[in-house]
């Protein structure tokens, strides 16, 4: 099937594009279905359709952290393109989801043979990197209504600044594990954003009116400027 648009892909092409599209098929999952298992054996990578997935680990006491909460175009699993084909983590379908699933050895060997794609993973995972060291940042100068702020920025497409509807996962408590909040400072903080920026909350909708507002709001405690350089 033909490869999904995402930045890892850009100017891939002829017999590496060939490998890639017939090792690639589409992949549902229901609400709650677990899509792998920390301690796997990895065969896939994958990039997200439609719907949301929850990447997390398991502590030795069975405590689960949350390390990141991912929806459409995100791509995720490339751990093991460069290291073992063990998960790292485990990867849970939040919402019914849809992936493209690439098999693992067929993107393993474009990636030794086609340096233009080596060198989108690197920038990929160079990218990464940066906003994991953007989010600690974040949890040092931002206040919870801001970390908010902007995670919901990176859900907006840049071009649209008018009148933004996000769907968000039901349930909002796996936002708040993901920004490191339990759940009763994550609602006062969403009420506090809500005042400051004028969005709408109905249920897991929200309705950004000025995207404009939420920058001015959020951005002044960032040392990157919207749109930032995120994956």
């Amino acid at each position: 099937m033909a490869l999904p648009n995402h930045q890892v892909f850009l100017g891939i092409e002829g017999k590496s594009q060939k490998i890639l599209e017939e090792n690639c098929i589409e992949k549902s999952f229901k609400k709650n279905s677990i899509i792998y298992l920390q301690e796997e054996e990895q065969d896939a990578v994958y990039i997200i359709k439609t719907g949301w997935v929850k990447i997390f680990r398991q502590t030795l006491d069975g405590e689960e952290a949350i390390t990141d909460i991912l929806n459409d175009g995100k791509f995720f699993g490339e751990a093991a393109v460069l290291e073992n084909s063990q998960h790292s983590e485990s990867a849970e379908a939040i919402e019914d989801t849809a992936l493209y699933q690439i098999k693992l050895s067929s993107f393993k060997k474009v990636l030794s043979d086609d340096r233009l794609f080596g060198l989108n993973i690197l920038r990929y995972i160079a990218r990464k990197q940066a906003s994991k060291t953007l989010e600690v940042e974040h949890l040092t100068i931002q206040n919870a209504s801001q970390r908010i702020g902007c995670f919901l920025m990176k859900l907006c497409k840049p071009e649209n600044k008018l009148n933004t509807v996000l769907n968000l996962p039901y349930d909002k408590s796996l936002i708040a594990s993901r920004l490191g909040m339990k759940p009763e400072t994550f609602s006062r903080a969403l009420n506090t954003l809500r005042v400051a920026t004028k969005i709408e909350i109905s249920g897991s909708r929200v309705t950004i009116p000025e995207i404009n507002d939420i920058i001015s709001y959020t951005c002044s405690a960032c040392s990157e400027t919207y749109p930032c350089k995120d994956l």
